[in-house]
């Protein structure tokens, strides 16, 4: 069992990041923290709802929703089990990319 913590990391970008419809002056990103055994392993992803479908709000209450723990164990389950399991506990497509890549880093 993977304990799994969230945290939002809100930085000021150096210079303005533009696209057509949106500019940025900070960064909202969520952090994944996975740990099994003393071992720890980080994952981060952007939610932008035009983008991802996803809001910060959206990706919070999902990370709430999966209880702060993922029955997954990188020693013995594949990157795929992790995948059935996100695919079928959260719809939030950010938090499944900040849980894999926290899963590949663990």
């Amino acid at each position: 069992m993977l304990k799994l913590h969230l945290f939002k990391l809100h930085t000021k970008l150096q210079e303005p990041l533009s696209i057509s419809f949106h500019t940025w002056y900070y960064s909202e990103n969520i952090l994944v923290q996975l740990e099994k055994d003393g071992l720890i392993g980080l994952g981060e992803a952007a939610p932008f709802e035009p983008i991802t479908g996803d809001s910060y709000e959206d990706v919070v209450a999902q990370g709430k929703a999966l209880g702060g723990s993922i029955p997954c164990d990188p020693a013995r389950d594949t990157p795929e089990a992790l995948h059935e399991f996100l695919h079928a506990h959260c719809s939030s497509k950010t938090l499944q990319a900040a849980i894999d890549f926290a899963y590949h880093d663990l």
